[in-house]
């Protein structure tokens, strides 16, 4: 045993007094008798809760629960004679979580961990009665290896409170702490050592009566105040401690338990408003506070007498905090839009602070959606916390987007986002803080979270001890807003970070439950749709379904939190995804439906036949596959507006039949069925189990199934080096250090399958439209079954492919290699694209071994590369010379059965001459995922014409990615953003009629005229710039 100096020896000393101590601090303790308790399976209200039967005695060291069964206790107790005028409390420790309700009101939160203090009374009046309710749950239980977990009632009691001693006793420990966290040898620590040593020789442990202990502290505590009077040196930096409770809107456990979370949370935090006045709570995301709104009234009303006195702030400008990575550009904008407004509407308060300290990454295109949202600021722990290969460099800097943009950026030194107040947290705050050579400020965010609780007493008991004291920070409580409003005055020196700020962690997040990512993407594009059509019958007269089409982004905003949609949750909480996601895409079909039927209506449709309308909501000229039922057998073909046929192909089985259609930009083309056979075609499109070949490329199979050879006709050259084969399933032995469902580990690659075993390959379709083959191949206790399809007309090459994945364990990708060489790829985000270096020379360079990307990613040298498309996925790997796409992953915890079952998904080859730019990849991408529709229509004349573009932009590298109705009047709101890092004028033209337009922000406030002449909208757009124009029509 080593020699312990005479240092430890006093603090081991002074520890083993504090703890006698704590012994101390109640008095008059007396158990609650009576206590009864029922379990429920559902979640009840309180009403219903306490008149139900069944309520059984239960004694303290019972088990309750277990499965999914919460706990309704009652107890019910007068405070005895030698209460009065004392500071009565309830000591109750059920378990695990509960809100107790006292005298019929939601009260308090209690956690076996930290709170289970009530206070009842300052000067309490002996014979007054109080009944206590508890709604409780064992909250691991979504946990299925905890699913037959109890819980175990450990204590209710009742006790009188010995200020004096309980004052102390914090004193005390704080101090200790502080001398432990100080260096050995230093004077302060030596003079707070002997300090404590006298104050706990003067403490008088022998008698306990009330009296002596009170004037055994006052002793006691006299001979600490000197160390107490002495202050922070002048150099010490500034903390701005605000209270904080990291809730996860789910993650172990579903939505409805994260509303009893808010309960809990925000019932203790009003609680220790009233007891610590100095106290400041800052809490943020706003679907919280709508869920107290309607499920505790009387809590929330509370919340906004404390937010109108400026205590308790809601931060954060997004509605929840979401996941950066995977959610759309438009998602993004909606979560500060509504995010915003929500505060606005129910507080009055402008928050300018994005508050996300534990998301997994952020886009590099979020600073320029925050500063058009008017946030300024941003904060975040989770790079300094995580990072696997390098120190992320700065603590205050200003982060740059891809376009320029810049916001203030802030990462508390601590690195914690679940902070205790202690000493040894504050001087590391302190130390780390890499600006402290030109910054006074730190931010430091305090109380307990994850799952909610918030500050507890020692937290804000040691908060009024570190004010202002020597070896620590000065600590000050008040608002996040405030912190930022100061740093902002000594940043014009800070460094600039710029692009995305890359997680070096948690990159399975890209690809774990598959199913919630694809149904998300379907759920955004579902509503693009349904809100540019509704706005275009709405110029026409028709109504505009606001409420209906918020409430469905509201569902969809809710599930992006950062512990849903990237994989991280329970399963039941994807049982709750699932279902909101599926409400939301049918609101937004309803409305693109009725939209589309409005504008059909008045379309000139006359001709032979059936007319089909096709709808083409993209922003240029295209060409797709439109397919449609057959009402029967016959000779069908297809002719145009014209009655000049189209080249059709009707399916295999009979019952469709496929079309290209030519669709102007943001517009329509009607076609017509009809029962008379159709014009001989010449085609070029062959297919046979080893050849796939139309005008674009020769594609040649191996006896595997995989692509030997891709001949591009166009470039008159091969695609892939030789000796190599494309669209290679890889299997890859995925065991992660820590984090199951999160993480990807650089060590994956060292276990490899190829997936080469072919069960089944038949020609499946050959036509005029398109042709296809189909595979069959099984590894493991995986299945895959796959459709390559070419078209006539669009040179793209599809793998239509369903998985049936039944894996533990493993990830799934598919390797596309190229003749070409690139020390880069290009990734799509949301709103632009970020180029990755495809080489490891460095650590920051290894760490990017798999990366985000959305509907695209390109590997281009100079005048050649390829594009990989999808439908539905997130994450990428490449090299100098190949793409991969990461297909599924198959983690264990916290769901065990984690993306197993059936998926569905397309991924597209898009070999090119020139760069991403000059193929229109952009375009590629989106033409992917947003196919034309055709709505079949009867007959009639109309004032619009069969062939109409509403809306055309002269600058191809414009998209139109949104109109949508503005949220405060009539006008209509157009969001185009710049994808191709160019700059120059833009012009839209429309037949809208349109009196005014105006630049807006994202929160569609005017900031600017913009020029109107004769129908034509123009304005300079820069590089990657996002730009929101307000039509009055």
């Amino acid at each position: 045993m080593p020699v312990e100096t005479n240092e430890e020896r006093y603090l081991q000393k002074i520890k083993r007094r504090h703890e006698e101590i704590a012994k101390l601090i109640y008095s008059n303790v007396t158990p609650i008798e009576g206590v009864v308790m029922r379990e429920t399976e559902g979640f009840e209200r309180y009403d219903e809760a306490i008149n139900a039967p069944g309520y059984k005695p239960i004694n303290t060291g019972d088990w309750w629960g277990g499965g999914l069964n919460s706990g309704w206790f009652k107890m019910s107790f007068e405070l005895p004679k030698s209460f009065e005028g004392k500071p009565a409390v309830a000591l109750v420790d059920v378990g695990f979580e509960g809100l107790v309700y006292l005298n019929g009101e939601p009260f308090h939160g209690i956690e076996t961990w930290w709170h289970k203090e009530i206070l009842l009374a300052e000067k309490a009046e002996a014979g007054t009665r109080y009944d206590l309710v508890i709604e409780a749950m064992y909250n691991w239980a979504w946990i299925q290896s905890y699913r037959g977990k109890k819980a175990q009632f450990k204590q209710a009691e009742i006790a009188t409170i010995n200020r004096e001693v309980d004052s102390y006793w914090y004193a005390l420990g704080f101090l200790h702490a502080l001398a432990s966290a100080l260096p050995e040898g230093s004077v302060r620590r030596a003079r707070l050592i002997r300090g404590m040593n006298e104050s706990v020789n003067a403490f008088d442990l022998d008698n306990t009566d009330e009296q002596s202990l009170k004037e055994s502290a006052e002793r006691a505590m006299a001979i600490l105040k000197p160390l107490f009077d002495q202050k922070a040196e002048p150099s010490a930096l500034t903390a701005t401690c605000t209270g904080h409770s990291h809730i996860d809107v789910a993650w172990l456990w579903p939505y409805s338990e994260t509303i009893r979370k808010c309960s809990r949370t925000f019932a203790t935090a009003l609680r220790m408003m009233e007891r610590y006045p100095e106290y400041h709570f800052s809490q943020s995301q706003p679907q919280l506070y709508e869920f107290t709104k309607e499920r505790w009234p009387e809590l929330y009303s509370q919340i906004r007498e404390r937010v109108k006195e400026g205590r308790w702030e809601p931060i954060g400008c997004m509605w929840v905090e979401a996941d950066t990575n995977v959610p759309s550009g438009e998602s993004l904008v909606r979560q500060c839009l509504f995010g915003k407004r929500f505060f606005m509407d129910e507080f009055g308060v402008e928050t300018k602070v994005l508050w996300l300290p534990d998301v997994f990454g952020y886009s590099a295109s979020l600073p320029q959606i925050l500063k058009k949202s008017g946030v300024d600021y941003f904060t975040s722990i989770k790079l300094l916390w995580g990072n696997q290969f390098n120190r992320f460099p700065y603590s205050s800097f200003w982060w740059e987007g891809i376009d320029g943009s810049r916001v203030l950026a802030h990462f508390p030194p601590h690195g914690d986002y679940n902070t205790r107040v202690h000493p040894e947290q504050l001087i590391l705050a302190q130390r780390n803080y890499k600006e402290k050579d030109r910054s006074n400020h730190i931010l430091f965010q305090f109380g307990w979270g994850d799952g909610g609780g918030g500050p507890d007493r020692t937290h804000l008991e040691n908060l009024k001890l570190a004010k202002d004291l020597e070896g620590l920070p000065r600590c000050v409580q008040r608002k996040g807003a405030e912190f930022f409003d100061d740093l902002a005055k000594e940043a014009s020196t800070f460094p600039v970070w710029r692009g995305e700020l890359y997680f070096e962690l948690h990159r399975g997040t890209y690809t774990t439950q598959s199913k919630t990512k694809r149904i998300n993407r379907l759920a955004e594009l579902a509503l693009r749709d349904a809100e540019l059509l509704s706005s275009v019958a709405f110029a026409l007269g028709s109504k505009y379904p606001q409420d209906a089409i918020n409430g469905a982004w509201k569902l969809v905003l809710k599930n992006q939190f950062h512990d849903v949609i990237p994989g991280s949750s329970v399963p039941d909480v994807y049982v709750d995804a699932a279902s909101d996601y599926e409400k939301a895409i049918s609101t937004a079909n309803d409305a693109r439906k009725e939209a589309a039927s409005f504008l059909a209506s008045k379309i000139d449709t006359s001709g032979d036949g059936e007319a089909l309308v096709v709808f083409n909501t993209l922003s240029w000229e295209r060409k797709g596959i439109v397919s449609v039922q057959l009402p029967g057998s016959g000779r069908w073909s297809v002719t145009d507006y014209r009655g000049v046929f189209v080249p059709s192909q009707i399916s295999k089985d009979g019952k469709s039949l496929s079309f290209t259609a030519n669709v102007p930009a943001m517009g329509w083309a009607v076609y017509h069925l009809i029962n008379r056979a159709s014009e001989e075609v010449d085609s070029d499109i062959t297919a046979a189990v080893d050849l796939l070949e139309n005008k674009f490329y020769r594609i040649k199979l191996d006896s595997d199934g995989l692509i030997a050879s891709i001949w591009d006709k166009c470039a008159g050259r091969e695609v892939l080096p030789e000796g190599e084969r494309a669209n290679l399933f890889q299997l890859f032995d995925d065991r992660p250090n820590d984090f199951d469902a999160w993480d990807i580990d650089v060590h994956y690659i060292e276990k490899c399958w190829n997936v080469t075993d072919l069960e089944d390959i038949t020609v499946d379709e050959v036509g005029p439209v398109y042709a296809s083959i189909r595979l069959k191949r099984r590894f493991g206790g995986s299945s895959v079954d796959q459709r390559i399809v070419i078209y006539a007309d669009v040179p793209r090459i599809d793998f239509i492919t369903h998985v049936n994945w039944n894996e533990k364990h493993k990830v799934l990708k598919v390797r596309f290699p190229a003749n070409v060489n690139s020390e880069t790829a290009r990734y799509e985000v949301q709103f632009g694209s970020v180029e990755r270096p495809t080489h490891k020379n460095t650590s920051w360079d290894i760490a990017r071994f798999e990366v985000c990307g959305h509907k695209w990613a390109d590997l281009s040298e100079s005048g050649y590369g390829i594009s990989l498309l999808n439908d539905c996925k997130y994450g990428y790997s490449a090299d100098p010379k190949s793409l991969s796409l990461t297909i599924l992953r198959a983690p264990t915890d916290p769901d065990p059965t984690a993306d197993i079952g059936e998926h569905d998904l397309t991924y597209s080859l898009l070999p090119h001459q020139g760069d991403w730019v000059d193929a229109g990849v952009v375009q590629a991408g989106y033409e992917l995922n947003v196919p034309l529709f055709v709505l079949p229509e009867s007959v009639h004349e109309g004032n619009l014409p069969a062939r109409y573009s509403v809306v055309e932009l002269d600058m191809p590298n414009v998209i139109l990615d949104t109109i949508k109705k503005a949220e405060d009047d009539e006008s209509l709101i157009m969001r185009l953003y710049e994808s191709n890092n160019k700059r120059g004028v833009v012009t839209i033209t429309t037949e809208l009629p349109i009196r005014k337009v105006v630049e807006c922000d994202l929160m569609e406030r005017e900031i600017g005229n913009v020029s109107l002449c004769e129908g034509a909208i123009s304005f300079e757009i820069v590089p990657f710039e996002i730009k929101s124009v307000k039509l009055s029509v």
